[in-house]
């Protein structure tokens, strides 16, 4: 009897013969395999037409029957000739002795053993046979049985196999929530909720059951806390410490120093209490004086002076006094009491009173910064001391040098205000006349009002509207959330034009988008408009495109808007603060601008702070002279007594917004002097509201300064009144059907009401602001999530929050940075996910983020910075696909995108990484990629010039085994990658020919099914090939000119490499005065981080065109275009080949000879990326400086170079007949 045959199927095939493993190498062909699976799993006898089918459906009948012969001898040289059998035409295995784990687990699964079905499953059936037709009914029941037996038993491993297996599973998905909770980890157990309703909106169209919405319902966190209970206050402490006052020679019974120092003690809070502070007397006696609480006052630092210098004068013992100014978190007014208060202020000024000389009052540059407006103050630099005293501590330095009070006297008041179109005429007249000039002259333009925060810029923007009626108007603004949300101005510009609102469902604002714009504008303007407002259209092509390509089909898409919209009638696009938004948003309006034709204005605001990107025309608003501001005072609708109505416009200082809040702020019984700095000045015109008005208001800060009333379950009334006190004020339109929204009157209000909140209570706003825009956004979350996850990444630094909070940070910021990349946004993209990787709660989820963070920069083609974050990311992963799959992305960028570094990377590198990945993957399209690479990756060993470390045959070994797993899977862009490996090897093995061969069958491959940026490099890689092996420079050219195309709408590396290798093919062809509009494109293209980068092609441009121009007779040009590459003789390549030939085309033989001399004795082979051409040069050199000698002894090695460099044996020849 035949030794037992085990035969392994589920999780993937693995044969024992005689308890001994089956080494894959063993099988020599995968039709051997292929013929045991079959016969394993539809057996145990067949025939052989019925094997043929199943494994070659396609063959004609004699390649079939040629085949499986070939995988029937291979296969019975493994398992023997006695166990598989053939007879009559009918194929078999002998079931004497067979087992096979899919029959044996069915068996287990009839008889109710679920622990022994379950232990016999590990993994679903020959995951790498998925795309086989012949296993994927059975895959499929063997699905329906074993997902009843994992719910059964229903473990946290068992339910996240039966969401693997079955991603509809919602009873599994409930599970998992349930055992999450179960064990405190809300965060987690939400997290299987989202991907829940992900999937099922994504893959059905429909929501989650609403069991299931039920126990989702019941893990979110409470809303806010409405009440607040604490506030941060801005204050001025001082501290007056009686203990050791009264001296040594003082009484010493303890009941007559008790009512001495209580006497003193009064009389303290009596100065303290009179000023306007709150006094605390402290043990031993004193008083600490707070300034600015309960109730904010702009005074509050000189008040606190003031006081002191009494105190000085009315005592007649030498008291110590420390006054600083900073934020104390306190009990709401009339809500605590002083001993409650807490802040690293009243530290500092007990430092300072501490070391203060006796009778002295020593005050931070702080305090004395705050006080000096508002009265007369005179400091000496040094604390003062009593006659024989030692110089005062040093310890008052480690926070500000104090300064010591000498005197003090009370001041006029100064104050600001809010703005109105006062005094503004010439700047109006400006701004108008540039709009009126664009919509005349239907040129477009960019208009930038800018100005200090309050000077008036909206004020100006919305009179400059009511001016032109006759203008369409479409409003955006920039959010203060981070940098600013990458393109929400644009967004809302879109939502506006099309009537769309926040409320809205997918589908209306699908309809609604088609509607308004499908006449005329076509689908791919429509997709590109879409995903700039991150509005989900079917089928949209951008969804899943390269971030380049998105961001440059927006660049077109937007200007062709513009132009549309102002057929009928001038356009006026408005995009308020523009101070926050990002670099891809202003790209994109100056694109707007440069692009668009018709009568099309985009009016702009922005803070000085703003640095113009680009040239626009700028009306810069300043401060109102008097006479304006007392004419703007006089025409508000507050009634101000002439005294009042004198400080308010010393204190002014010209800004119409400051002006108009203190107008309101006294006008509404806010008596009393207020702050001296904005914060000061709002925070008193906050504390003077109702309780009730102050909550609302802070709560409303937390969401933005653009904000809807729902999330503030504000009481009636509540939002009007604080509308008509000129705090905010309602929208005209809201993004949420049915709900008002309002809006801060400036975003310092909003910062001084936000400033208030205590963190705690800032934190649990955030989530609940968060958690409302999910629920009204539902399918249309993308478009907020920018939002979104800055609000929970709020929420999540909050000093009270959980693991759930902390969990939906991570994954909004996740989620939220790539939405950013994919509009190539990636610098917005880094920032998201790098502040994403805090919260992340695992090694796996801090993984995720620093993958996220490598593709970011991967995007942009920054290599180094791409493998540092992937290789950190690698480390913190087990053995698996997915750490298989970063060590792909790593090789690739190392093997196959090495022009993205700033210097070469190091092959041993690749080949590192790719043994790697080869150790952990499972995956076969994974396997194949990274088998690509290993053959690859000789290539870049020939560039350097050093010899490969690994076997030509391993290389070989590689590429055979990609070839064959690719065509398996039937992937033409796989087997075009493994064309690749295979030409490398052919290279290695000297054979040109073939290679070429090689690659142009990768370009045929990737041309039916690849990524643009495939192509390209696939034509570019050709171009240099059939150029160099062959010498065929016209049939190059038409591969190079392919790859421009395809490059064109791809990133400025991308378009680099087009242009390069079209000038490198022109050049060849003496086609030189075809060269300018490349050349001139090169150069422009290639600026900033790009430039530094060492890709050959990047570098090789302007060599090549400097190359044709000394060709054709102008050296100056020549040598001013060839200095913008510097030499790089430490990793030369094809461009300083280009530097040596350019030297000599300018005369310099010598500089020509000893470059080519260097760079052959480099050593360097040809591979599928690079061509080395420095034996040309030499040639060339040699010859020009008639030293035959030398021209005769390197003739023998130019002769075997030109088996690769076709061009060569034209120098070699005529060297030889002369």
């Amino acid at each position: 009897m035949p030794a037992d045959l085990r035969l392994h199927l589920l999780g993937g095939f693995r044969a024992e013969v005689a308890g001994r493993t089956v080494a894959d190498h063993e099988w020599q062909r995968s039709g051997a395999i292929g013929l045991v699976k079959v016969l394993a799993l539809h057996g145990p006898r067949l025939h052989r037409d019925q094997v043929t089918d199943l494994l070659w459906p396609e063959a004609e009948t004699t390649l079939g029957t040629s085949r499986l012969n070939k995988a029937l001898h291979f296969a019975r040289r493994v398992l023997g000739s006695d166990r598989l059998l053939l007879r009559d035409d009918m194929i078999s295995l002998d079931p004497a002795g067979l087992w096979i784990d899919v029959d044996a687990f069915e068996q287990a699964a009839r008889d109710g053993d679920t622990a022994g079905a379950l232990a016999l499953y590990p993994g679903d059936l020959l995951p790498e046979n998925r795309f086989d037709g012949w296993a994927e009914s059975r895959r499929t029941q063997l699905r329906e049985t074993v997902v009843p037996l994992l719910i059964e038993r229903g473990g946290r491993a068992d339910l996240e196999r039966v969401v693997e297996l079955d991603p509809l599973r919602e009873d599994a998905y409930a599970g998992l929530m349930r055992l999450e909770a179960a064990q405190g980890h809300r965060h987690l157990a939400v997290r299987w909720y989202d991907r829940l309703a992900e999937t099922l909106r994504s893959e059905l169209g429909v929501e989650p059951h609403d069991d299931v919405k039920r126990l989702h319902a019941s893990l979110t966190p409470p809303a806010a806390e409405p009440r607040v209970t604490e506030e941060r206050k801005l204050v001025t402490v001082l501290d007056a410490d009686l203990r050791g006052v009264r001296g040594q020679a003082a009484d010493a019974d303890p009941e007559r120093a008790r009512r001495e120092i209580a006497g003193w003690t009064a009389q303290l809070t009596e100065i303290v209490t009179r000023w306007g502070g709150a006094a605390q007397p402290v043990i031993g006696g004193g008083v600490i004086g707070l300034f600015g609480y309960p109730d904010a006052c702009e005074d509050h630092a000189a008040r606190a002076l003031w006081a002191g210098h009494e105190i000085h004068g009315r005592f007649p013992i030498p008291i110590r006094l420390g006054a600083d100014t900073g934020e104390i978190i306190a009990p709401a007014a009339g809500e605590g009491a002083l001993p409650q208060v807490c802040g690293a202020v009243l530290d500092a000024a007990a430092r300072l009173r501490a070391v203060a000389a006796p009778g002295s009052l020593l005050a931070t540059g702080r305090t004395c910064r705050a006080a000096t407006p508002h009265g007369t103050f005179q400091f000496a630099a040094e604390p003062a001391r009593l006659p024989g005293e030692a110089p005062a501590s040093p310890v008052a330095r480690t926070t500000d040098d104090g300064r010591r009070l000498v005197s003090a006297s009370r001041a006029v008041a100064e104050d600001a205000a809010e703005p109105a179109m006062v005094g503004r005429d010439a700047e109006l007249s400006a701004v108008l006349s540039l709009v009126d000039q664009a919509a005349a002259g239907g040129v477009p333009r960019l208009v930038t009002v800018t100005g200090p925060a309050g000077i008036g810029k909206s004020r100006m923007v919305r009179e400059v509207i009511a001016r032109r009626p006759g203008m369409r108007v479409l409003r955006g603004r920039c959010l203060a959330a981070g940098d600013g949300i990458t393109y929400w101005a644009l967004g809302e510009i879109l939502r506006e034009a099309c009537g769309i609102t926040l409320a809205d469902s997918g589908e209306v604002a699908h309809r609604r988008l088609r509607e308004a714009l499908a006449p005329a504008l076509p689908d791919r303007t429509i997709h590109a408009l879409a995903t700039t407002a991150g509005i989900r259209l079917p089928g949209n092509p951008l969804d899943d495109a390269d971030p380049r390509d998105v961001d440059d089909e927006l660049g077109r898409a937007w200007p062709r808007l513009a132009t549309a919209l102002a057929v009928r009638e001038p356009l006026l696009l408005v995009v308020e603060d523009l101070h926050w938004a990002g670099a891809p948003l202003i790209a994109m309006l100056s694109r707007l601008v440069a692009r668009a034709e018709g009568p099309v204005v985009v009016l702009t605001t922005a803070r000085p702070e703003y640095e113009q990107p680009q040239p626009s025309d700028v009306v810069f608003l300043r401060a109102l002279p008097d006479a304006d501001c007392s004419a703007l005072l006089e025409a508000l609708p507050h009634r101000i007594t002439p005294e009042d109505g004198k400080r308010i416009l010393a204190r002014a200082d010209g800004n119409p917004y400051f002006l108009g809040q203190l107008a309101a702020h006294l006008a509404e019984g806010g008596r009393g002097a207020l702050p001296d700095t904005v914060h000061s000045l709002l925070a008193a015109r906050v504390d003077a509201l109702p309780a009730a008005e102050k909550q609302v208001l802070r709560r409303a800060a937390v969401i933005g300064r653009v904000f809807w009333a729902a999330p503030l379950h504000a009481e009636p009334g509540r939002l009007e009144a604080l509308e008509s006190r000129g705090l905010i004020r309602a929208r005209p339109a809201s993004a949420v059907a049915g709900q008002d929204e309002y809006a801060f009157q400036h975003a310092l209000l909003r910062d001084v009401a936000y400033a208030g909140l205590p963190r705690a209570q800032r934190a649990a706003g955030h989530a609940e602001a968060a958690a409302w825009l999910e629920e009204v956004a539902r399918e249309r979350v993308g478009e907020f999530i920018e939002v979104i996850a800055v609000h929970y990444a709020a929420a999540a630094d909050g000093p009270d929050a959980g693991d759930w909070i902390r969990g939906k940070a991570f994954r909004s910021l996740i989620a939220a940075g790539v939405s950013a990349r994919r509009r190539y946004a990636v610098r917005r993209a880094l920032d998201l996910h790098r502040r994403a990787i805090p919260y992340a709660s695992n090694r796996a989820e801090r993984a995720e983020a620093l993958e996220a963070i490598g593709d970011d920069h991967e995007s942009a083609y920054a290599g180094d910075e791409a493998i540092t974050a992937w290789r950190e990311a690698i480390t913190a992963l087990p053995k698996d696909d997915r750490r298989a799959r970063l060590c792909l992305k790593t090789a690739q960028m190392v093997i196959a995108r090495w022009g993205g570094f700033r210097t070469p990377a190091d092959p041993a590198l690749g080949d590192r990484v790719v043994g790697e990945g080869l150790a952990a993957v499972t995956d076969p399209s994974t396997k194949a990629q990274l088998l690509a690479l290993r053959a690859l990756c000789g290539g870049r060993w020939a560039w350097t010039g050093h010899p490969d470390p690994v076997p030509v045959r391993e290389r070989r070994r590689a590429a055979t085994e990609a070839s064959v797993l690719a065509g398996r899977l039937g992937s033409a862009s796989l087997r075009g990658m493994a064309m690749l490996g295979v030409a490398a090897v052919h290279f290695q093995e000297e054979r040109y020919e073939d290679a070429v061969e090689a690659v142009l069958q990768e370009v045929a491959l990737v041309e039916q099914e690849g990524r643009d940026r495939d192509r390209a490099l696939g034509h570019l890689i050709a171009c240099l090939l059939v150029g160099g092996v062959r010498g065929e420079y016209e049939p190059a050219l038409e591969h190079a000119l392919r790859s421009y195309e395809w490059a064109r709408a791809l990133s400025p590396h991308d378009r680099l490499h087009g242009t390069a290798v079209v000038m490198i093919c022109l050049e060849q062809l003496g086609r030189y005065d075809e060269v300018d509009p490349y050349l001139d494109e090169h150069l422009r293209v290639r600026q900033g981080p790009v430039a530094e980068m060492s890709c050959p092609y990047i570098r090789s441009g302007p060599l090549a065109g400097a190359l044709a121009l000394a060709h054709r007779g102008e050296p100056g040009r020549a040598r001013s275009v060839a200095a913008t590459v510097t030499p790089d003789l430490v990793h030369p390549g094809n461009a300083e080949v280009l530097r040596s030939r350019l030297a000599l085309a300018l005369g310099d033989v010598e500089t020509a000879r000893s470059l080519a001399e260097r760079m052959v004795g480099m050593n360097r082979r040809p591979g599928p990326e690079e061509i080395p051409h420095e034996a040309l040069a030499l040639m060339q050199a040699l010859e020009a400086s008639g030293d035959r000698g030398a021209l005769t002894a390197f003739l023998p090695r130019a002769r075997a170079t030109s088996r690769y460099l076709a061009v060569l044996k034209r120098e070699c020849d005529r060297a030889e007949q002369r």
